[in-house]
């Protein structure tokens, strides 16, 4: 399995789901509510950052993990079994932070996916204990 690869197509589908690293509530003139990703626009009378991540070191959801699981499964041309361990124990050990930098800049941020998905292979391959 080319891992960097794999991991590439899968962080940029997952990104595509991945729940928005900010939400902003903002109140228009008429007093009318709105949500959004992006920050409320200058004409809004109030508007607040209610939700923000990415911040620090962030375990992705369950639904964000079941994303990229499904994600390494679509992409997956190896064993089932390998595969699905792969994708499981990837989404264990990488953080929201580090999928956002991977997608971002995807040279730069290689050697952060390298390293875990080789750990995760030699254990899926060998199926022992972490």
């Amino acid at each position: 399995m080319r891992l960097i690869g794999i991991v590439a197509l899968v962080v940029a589908a997952h990104m595509l789901n991945v729940a928005n690293a900010a939400a902003f509530k903002c109140v228009d003139r008429d007093g009318k509510v709105s949500f959004s990703e992006m920050p409320c626009p200058a004409n809004a009378v109030k508007g607040e950052k209610i939700m923000e991540r990415g911040a620090g070191y962030s375990h992705l959801t369950k639904d964000e993990k079941r994303q990229f699981n499904a994600g390494v499964m679509s992409q997956c041309n190896g064993p089932r079994n390998v595969c699905a361990c792969f994708a499981e124990y990837l989404s264990d050990e990488l953080s929201y932070e580090e999928l956002m930098q991977f997608s971002r800049q995807p040279k730069a941020a290689a050697h952060l996916i390298q390293d875990k998905g080789n750990k995760a292979m030699k254990y899926c391959i060998e199926m022992k204990p972490k």
